[in-house]
């Protein structure tokens, strides 16, 4: 828009001559078959009699009408032309202008016409000469060595190439055709009339070539610049498509063979005429839709009119098949079949093996968990816990500490009747070896050591028996207790108070902390907790070391806030073969005692310590200190039961 030098003023006419643009530079050799679509699409010149045209239209006339193509390559014109006589006749040397010969005339930019004379007589080399008035008035002729050209005759008449430098024609152009019959009058052929004005030379213009040779590269798609008459100013791009499928041959059994269809180039035009380039040319875009010629496609266009400023400069007009619409489609049906299809194949050899491995594992799981049992129930292997990190390596690991659980649990049920043997069996020796004594010796002193020592070991089955109720009880207690607000630091500071009189030979230390802790909670489970605490700490704690009871606020790895207790004694070690089982039922880690006096342990004490900091949602756990011989039990509460 708003370039007018870019396209002619003047008015379209029948006598403009167009100059189209050649890939190639012809050779000189009066061959027309290295003149590209130019060679068989010549434009006829009229043949014209005593200055006045015949008729109007191009192909009436005596005879056959010559022709011409006129060509551009980089820095010179090529001319063309068909001469349709097949008798040649040449000047006489004192008359050039009365034998066979075609005239070139062209207009400066000055305003001054130049008149060029080609010798058409003979076949061979060609020599031009220009036509010009001597001071007296008299016409002269003058070599134009920068004309050169080649003249063939055959049996349907001349065919002239001859080859121009481009600066040496002006803006406006004409051509004529001199035939000089053997009697009569000449024939005479030209593009322009007699006295009427040279028609206009158009050229190829680069600029507007430049500018439409982007939108010219989509395959497909044609652009053509016009002016305002219809002029071809630029041509760029081509609606040809190769018509090799890009499908498979059975794809395109499938998809149809439509869309493959060649459009040929139309080959050189010099104007477009039709009523969408006449509406653009007032102003108005338009669009349509027509068939292609052999009907296999369809071909939109589009008129859009250039402007400068408020007046019709040009129009451009855009052509584009529906070719590529419908091999986008083909490629796009193809991709997504190729895709669908390859990710089918990827997606059933993923399940495939996805399936295979996870039916190995399952396989492999259920024959560890079947091997790790025996028929009796006994636990006598293991589960691999190497199953991965999915789902079926998270059911392995369960299964092995669910496993382990069950070993430990079997082992435990093993000793615990081990240990019920053990602790049944000394006071029933006990009572049996004195009622036997007794029955033996009548000696009535000696009744009295026996019935004393039968005393002793019914005394030792009562208190295995009443711890035994005593943590069936506590469990009973849990279930019916009802949680109250009190102060935990005030009880715990109470309950040390009481310990120093049931261990005198221990020295118990409330380390400073809170000196309020309130909570909710069961304060009589709660104090019975601290009693197993202070219990346990005192038989393992050595002679004259403290044991230090502390409470401190602690929030859990949740985040909760509560309290956490700690009792730490010295003098003894945990047990490592015992670990997380310390807190089970009828777990000691005491050494066996047969004597009829000593306290029988049945491990029940810290177990009915788990049994009230469960009841509380808190959690208790044993530490081994960095001190060798010191060791800390630690239980944490929420100041709020949960739930």
């Amino acid at each position: 828009h708003d370039r007018p030098g870019l396209f002619p003023e003047q008015a379209a006419d029948r006598a403009d001559m167009h100059a189209h643009p050649l890939r190639t530079a012809p050779e000189l050799d009066g061959y027309a078959s290295d003149w590209e679509k130019l060679g068989n699409r010549l434009t006829p010149i009229p043949w014209r009699v005593a200055g006045r045209s015949e008729v109007d239209t191009p192909t009436a006339g005596p005879g056959p009408t010559p022709g011409y193509a006129l060509g551009l390559f980089e820095s010179h014109f090529y001319l063309l032309v068909r001469i349709p006589d097949r008798t040649p006749r040449p000047a006489p040397p004192t008359d050039r202008l009365r034998g066979d010969h075609i005239i070139i005339r062209t207009l400066d930019p000055d305003g001054f016409r130049h008149h060029y004379l080609v010798d058409t007589a003979a076949p061979g080399p060609l020599g031009a000469r220009e036509l010009l008035l001597d001071p007296l008035g008299q016409p002269l002729a003058r070599k134009e060595l920068r004309i050169q050209g080649v003249q063939r005759t055959d049996t349907d008449g001349v065919t002239l190439e001859l080859r121009l430098p481009r600066r040496l024609l002006g803006p406006r152009l004409g051509l004529g055709v001199n035939d000089q019959p053997r009697f009569g009058l000449p024939r005479i052929a030209s593009t322009h009339p007699a006295e009427a004005p040279l028609g206009l030379l158009v050229q190829p213009s680069e600029a507007i070539a430049r500018v439409i040779q982007a939108l010219g590269r989509t395959t497909g798609r044609r652009v053509w610049i016009l002016d305002r008459h219809g002029r071809v100013l630029a041509r760029g791009g081509s609606l040809w498509r190769p018509r090799e499928s890009r499908l498979h041959p059975w794809l395109s059994f499938a998809f149809g063979s439509r869309g493959r269809a060649e459009l040929g180039d139309t080959g050189p035009v010099d104007r477009l005429e039709s009523p969408a380039i006449s509406a653009a040319a007032t102003g108005e875009v338009v669009s349509q839709w027509e068939p292609s010629i052999d009907g296999e496609q369809l071909i939109v266009s589009v008129a859009h009119p250039i402007w400068s400023q408020t007046e019709v400069a040009g129009v451009v007009w855009v052509e584009e098949s529906s070719v590529p619409i419908q091999l986008a489609r083909n490629d796009a049906l193809l991709q997504l079949l190729l895709v669908t299809l390859v990710v089918f194949v990827l997606a059933a050899a993923a399940i495939a093996w996805f399936a295979s491995s996870l039916s190995r594992r399952l396989n492999r799981l259920r024959d560890n968990a079947l091997g790790a049992i025996d028929a009796h129930g006994r636990v006598v292997g293991s589960i691999e816990t190497v199953h991965g990190r999915d789902e079926i390596g998270a059911l392995a690991q369960t299964f092995a500490s669910l496993l382990d659980r069950l070993n430990g649990y079997n082992h435990y049920l093993e000793r615990l009747a081990s240990r019920l043997s053990h602790e049944l069996r000394t006071p029933l020796a006990v009572i049996r070896s004195s009622l036997d004594n007794l029955e033996l010796d009548p000696r009535p002193e000696a009744a009295t050591e026996y019935l004393q020592r039968a005393r002793s070991g019914i005394h030792r089955l009562q208190v295995i028996l009443t711890r035994m109720s005593e943590a069936s009880r506590i469990e009973e207690t849990v279930r019916a207790s009802e949680p109250e607000h009190f102060d935990l630091a005030g009880m715990l500071a109470a309950s040390i108070a009481g310990y120093v009189g049931v261990w005198p030979d221990h020295k118990l230390v409330l380390l400073p902390g809170l000196d309020s802790a309130p909570m909710t909670g069961t304060p009589d489970l709660l104090a019975q907790m601290l009693d197993k605490l202070a219990a346990n700490a005192t038989d393992f704690a050595a002679p004259g070391t403290p044991v230090e009871f502390a409470l401190e606020a602690h929030r859990d790895e949740h985040g909760q806030p509560g309290f956490r207790i700690t009792v730490t004694n010295h003098g003894a070690r945990l047990p490592e073969d015992l670990g997380n089982r310390l807190f089970e039922s009828m777990v000691s880690s005491r050494a066996r005692s047969d004597r009829t006096d000593a306290e029988p342990h049945l491990g029940l004490g810290l177990y009915i310590v788990r049994l009230i900091v469960e009841h509380h949602r808190g959690t208790i756990r044993a530490l081994q200190l960095s001190d060798p011989d010191a060791v800390s039990f630690e239980v944490w509460l929420p100041a709020e039961p949960a739930g």
